[in-house]
């Protein structure tokens, strides 16, 4: 695990909510306190976008002249050869032959999100955490000759937080049995220095 201070607060905050640098990750969860906390859990519920449920009586009316559509948000766009977990939809990734929870991708939750955060007064604070997609993982196993399998990874997570006007982030590897290897560990957290450095993001080691 490595941790860094982001040094320009406002280009980064750009980058995280206005631009799609960090879209293709998935959102773990996150809490942002405003005027009041907003949760999210990262939970995906599918059943919001079904057939069914938009053609129910209680569902919120469209505003005249407004596209049904209104519910899809912006695709993910490629950041890098890892990060790619497609076009914004929720992610699925096989595990023992079955599918896990759909999650979604930052792509889908970002707009909200920045709602949020939007407005005359900064936060008071906030943690996101994002999580490397199934496929990049894999990726990132195949090119670092590593023996453990997708599905022996929980997640390559990169925690956001921001408190008193200053931004933390934080690399975290978990996996679901103990292993005295820390190969993983070392390739995710020099990924994460050089993602940042190719998006010319400066950071301070903590």
């Amino acid at each position: 695990m490595i941790a860094v201070k982001i040094s320009d607060n406002r280009s980064f905050l750009s980058a995280l909510f206005t631009r799609p640098v960090f879209d293709t990750f998935i959102l773990g969860e996150a809490q942002i306190t405003t005027y009041t906390t907003f949760r999210i859990d990262g939970t995906w519920h599918p059943a919001y976008f079904s057939e069914s449920l938009g053609k129910s009586s209680a569902a919120v009316p469209l505003s005249s002249g407004q596209d049904p559509s209104h519910r899809k948000m912006p695709a993910a766009g490629q950041v890098s050869e890892h990060l790619s977990a497609g076009n914004g939809q929720p992610v699925e990734a096989p595990e023992n032959g079955q599918m896990r929870a759909q999650e979604p991708s930052w792509a889908r939750i970002r707009p909200i999100v920045r709602a949020i955060v939007s407005g005359k007064h900064s936060p008071i604070s906030f943690r996101i955490i994002l999580k490397m997609p199934d496929k990049g993982i894999q990726s990132i196993l195949t090119s670092g000759g590593l023996s453990c399998k997708v599905k022996d990874v929980n997640g390559l997570f990169l925690n956001i937080t921001y408190q008193n006007e200053e931004i933390l982030c934080t690399s975290g590897v978990s996996l679901k049995t103990f292993t005295l290897d820390k190969s993983l560990d070392r390739i995710w957290d020099d990924m994460m220095l050089r993602f940042f450095a190719a998006r010319s993001i400066a950071v301070e080691l903590q």
